[in-house]
């Protein structure tokens, strides 16, 4: 499978967990710059500052069987380009009963352009029983703190920028448009094939906010 291509003075921003059992748990969000492109040493700098202030904000939202596990924040510019990682370990701390492991609080992002699909997200493996009004809601006590934890994430990561740097914006990244279908000519089975774009498409976050409904992620139930 080709490379994904390029997209220029953008950083990524890989969160990895442990859910339960399970190892390999990831949510990302991305976000754009302006100035001098990251070296190693800066952008490792920038991502253990920001990895302490996930650890702070993630903690009292997550059951102790969870664990904010690394964050991990490359340069998409090029594939020469810096990137860093920090290993945190931080065990949640909420009370309150378990949930399933797939359960997990939805952040939308928004941003002005409209189409067809799903929009920026992100799935976080936070909150407990006693987060729920009813199995189908969150309390709003519990949305209004994910929203504040993943907002002074982004505002820590804008105040304090890898040196030579300043981040701009939280972006989302779209790398197809459309698919097309394909025939297996042994099975006959048509199949969907995403359509890449040449040049990636940044669109602004211009808001964001926790879903109310608890979102699912049947994935994270599987074992390590």
């Amino acid at each position: 499978m080709p490379s994904l291509p390029n997209v220029p003075q953008v950083l990524r921003h890989d969160m990895e967990f442990h859910v339960g059992t399970d190892l390999t748990n990831a949510c990302r969000f991305f976000m754009s710059y302006s100035g001098q492109a990251p070296s190693s040493a800066t952008l490792s700098t920038y991502t253990n500052a920001l990895a302490a202030v996930m650890g702070t904000q993630f903690a009292p939202l997550m059951i102790a069987a969870n664990t904010f596990n690394a964050l991990v924040v490359t340069d998409l510019t090029s594939p020469s380009a810096a990137t860093a990682s920090h290993a945190v370990g931080t065990a949640g701390t909420r009370a309150g009963g378990e949930l399933s492991a797939g359960t997990c609080a939805l952040l939308n992002w928004s941003i002005n352009r409209r189409y067809r699909g799903g929009k920026p997200r992100m799935y976080l493996p936070f909150g407990s029983a006693t987060d729920l009004t009813n199995p189908q809601t969150w309390t709003g006590a519990f949305t209004s703190a994910v929203h504040a934890a993943i907002t002074a994430v982004t505002n820590s990561a804008v105040a304090n920028p890898p040196a030579g740097s300043s981040i701009t914006n939280v972006v989302s990244v779209s790398y197809y448009s459309g698919f097309a279908s394909y025939q297996n000519p042994v099975t006959k089975r048509w199949h969907n094939v995403n359509t890449p774009r040449t040049t990636p498409l940044q669109d602004v976050v211009t808001g964001s906010s926790v879903n109310a409904i608890p979102a699912s992620q049947r994935r994270r139930l599987r074992s390590g």
